[in-house]
């Protein structure tokens, strides 16, 4: 049914939920100490372009010292958090061997997707990858998706866009592809999906994706 697989980065190809939480802590603490932020609040900074939530997180601060901020406060937090998920690796280079191709699409810059991936010991894995530097207009705008069906030669019906957030939901929707969500954890999204699969775990992924071709065979 798919030939394409295209993963969303931060909470779908890499653990980074935690990292995004104590850098968001870390920040409210310096920029607004008066406000009281759970961790449920932090998590939604996990999807949006920081260029568009820090300004509506800390209006008051300009966007350079902001983004400064989390750079230097988030270098630790990658290196002490951030993982692959359980039995993600072995999974998708499964996939790969039946012949899907694996893409990125994410608002993360393109030197912390190096990073990341290099953390989840997962650099050699996926076959594209399309960052925030490399589009005019960030996710939700399909321009990232749209690249990865042009780059590949497939159709939008060949294609499953795999993330863990409503702004993931909402690049699927636009782009015109199916979408399948991840609940390793909760995000706690409370807006209507219309949502294709709900992905328990990368086995749970491989399952559906083996169901699937056994349908089709």
């Amino acid at each position: 049914m798919y030939k394409l697989l295209v993963f969303d980065l931060d909470g779908t190809s890499a653990d980074t939920d935690m990292m995004v939480i104590e850098t968001m802590r870390s920040l409210f603490k310096k920029f607004a100490p008066e406000k009281d932020v759970g961790d449920e609040d932090l998590l939604k900074f996990s999807g949006p372009p920081l260029r568009v939530s820090l300004p509506e997180a800390f209006p008051h601060v300009p966007i350079e010292v902001s983004m400064k901020e989390f750079n230097e406060q988030s270098i630790a937090n990658y290196e002490k958090y951030v993982k692959a998920f359980y039995h993600e690796k072995v999974v998708l280079m499964r996939l790969k061997r039946l012949g899907y191709k694996l893409a990125i699409v994410t608002n993360k810059a393109n030197k912390f997707i190096d990073f990341t991936l290099k953390l989840a010991d997962l650099e050699e894995i996926f076959d594209f990858i399309v960052g925030y530097d490399d589009v005019r207009k960030p996710k939700p705008n399909p321009e990232g998706v749209e690249k990865c069906i042009a780059h590949f030669g497939v159709e939008k019906k060949d294609t499953l866009y795999i993330g863990d957030t409503y702004y993931d939901y909402l690049t699927a929707k636009n782009a015109g592809v199916d979408f399948a969500l991840i609940t390793f954890v909760d995000k706690h999204i409370r807006e209507p999906m219309d949502v294709k699969f709900k992905v328990k775990s990368y086995d749970n992924l491989s399952n559906i994706l083996m169901c699937l071709r056994f349908i089709e065979e």
